[in-house]
């Protein structure tokens, strides 16, 4: 392989790391302004926008309240959990560095 073409494999590789990094960015993710962004009622739709997909997810029937999810996030930033019903949000409990 050619000097002129590991420079060229390098700079579509350096793009397309930006491109990913990017797009990453704009999708949600579990910081202490995002989760502090999640309030009752809020969608799961909304909720995702703005920390991103769960890392875990639960779903349980309970007698009397229906179907109860429950969307666990686990990062570097650290923990969350926030408790859906109907697809509504109803509760969220985390601890989150700022």
């Amino acid at each position: 392989m050619k000097i002129t073409q590991i420079v060229q494999a390098f700079k579509i590789g350096t793009i397309s790391s930006a491109i990913l990094v990017s797009l990453i960015a704009c999708s949600g993710s579990l910081t202490r302004a995002n989760f502090d962004k999640v309030t009752n009622g809020m969608a799961v739709e909304e909720v995702k926008k703005l920390l991103g997909e769960p890392t875990s997810v639960e779903t349980v029937s309970v007698p009397v309240l229906g179907t109860v999810t429950r969307y666990g996030y686990k990062t570097d930033q650290g923990e969350a959990s926030v408790i859906f019903r109907d697809n509504q949000v109803q509760s969220k409990a985390g601890s989150i560095g700022q």
